[in-house]
């Protein structure tokens, strides 16, 4: 049995959602309130220190997805009796992933 290839610290994890785009997997933290970015190489492995972004900035996020563009699309889910709403709740985030993990910044 292989152990697993990286580990998200308690209380950052809750994980929702999982895409690949460009040369990193990204995972929605719903207890975390952030993405978590795992820059892989061309072979899949890991090739660095885990990242994290948007950390607080919208609460709850669950569902990530790369678009073709290589974008993230990303959900919150604040309005499911666990998070704390804000009157615009809940939302679809387009963004382009920052860093080393993908694209421009945000």
């Amino acid at each position: 049995m292989t152990g697993p290839v990286v580990e998200i610290p308690p209380g950052d994890d809750g994980l929702g959602g999982c895409a690949v785009a460009g040369s990193a997997v990204f995972l929605g933290a719903l207890d975390g309130q952030r993405v978590h970015a795992v820059p892989v190489d061309d072979a899949g492995a890991v090739a660095g220190d885990l990242e994290e972004f948007l950390g607080g900035r919208y609460g709850r996020l669950r569902t990530v997805v790369a678009d073709p563009q290589g974008a993230l699309w990303i959900t919150t889910s604040n309005r499911d009796g666990i998070g704390a709403p804000a009157e615009d709740d809940d939302k679809v985030l387009r963004i382009n992933p920052p860093s080393s993990a993908g694209g421009s910044p945000l």
